[in-house]
């Protein structure tokens, strides 16, 4: 299962006995880049506790974990593209058999801003070259899955429409998840040049893809970036001298 980085929010949620009413600490907003994975965590937490989450419906792979009863204190969720955003999640919790006017509520925004808009950098190298191709996005959730391929049938763009699972038009894939490849040229990732064809062409395509429902594969599509590159052969000269 990929390693996550999730956000974690702590929502205070203070009961107090001596008072009719509970008051609660929510976050005003939970800011996040689409594809994140988020896990908001209520306190206090205990066996003594009702935890009744609702979230908008376009949130997926939604768990709930943590102690008490009910959903439990821990939510977590997968966030789509930021388009439909913000989307509202809420917490009703009261203390065991308490009555209504002990409960507390929090209703918390998630905003969205987008992945960052550049593909990644490919210039054509030399076969000789070592590159070193990165998706620059410091933004970037580490819970989502960077991949990289290559295909050698030139004649077939990769498909850029896809919004879930692979296409055969990407290829094959060399890396599973890194936001950086450093690729051998002289290999069967590429159609190599030779000295009879010093100059060929292999599609890269670039992926970035979710775990949506949280099963441990990514399935969504949240960006691709194809690339025609072309490899060149390192020539080597030689002169031949005819003197008369």
């Amino acid at each position: 299962m990929k390693k996550i980085s999730v956000a974690a929010i702590g929502i205070i949620a203070m009961l107090l006995a001596l008072v009719p009413t509970a008051l609660a600490a929510c976050p005003s907003a939970v800011a996040v880049v689409e594809g994140s994975h988020v896990k908001l965590t209520a306190t206090p937490a205990g066996a003594d506790y009702y935890y009744y989450w609702t979230h908008d419906a376009a949130l997926t792979g939604v768990k709930h974990s943590g102690v008490g009863l009910g959903d439990g204190s821990i939510i977590e969720f997968n966030v789509p593209a930021c388009s439909g955003s913000p989307w509202i999640v809420s917490l009703t919790m009261r203390a065991k058999g308490a009555p209504t006017a002990c409960k507390s509520d929090c209703e918390i925004p998630i905003t969205c801003s987008g992945l960052c808009v550049d593909c990644p950098t490919i210039f054509d190298p030399c076969l000789i070259d070592k590159p070193t191709w990165c998706y620059v996005c410091p933004t970037a959730p580490a819970s989502l899955y960077y991949e990289w391929y290559t295909s050698l049938d030139t004649t077939t763009a990769p498909d850029t429409a896809i919004t879930t699972g692979t296409s055969p038009t990407w290829g094959a894939n060399w890396v599973a998840d890194d936001m950086c490849w450093s690729p051998t040229l002289d290999s069967v990732a590429f159609n190599v040049p030779t000295e009879l064809v010093p100059i060929r062409q292999t599609y890269v395509t670039f992926v970035v893809r979710q775990d949506s429902d949280s099963d441990g594969a990514p399935d969504k599509v949240m960006k691709i970036c194809p690339k025609l590159v072309t490899l060149y052969w390192k020539v080597t000269t030689t002169v031949a001298e005819t003197v008369t």
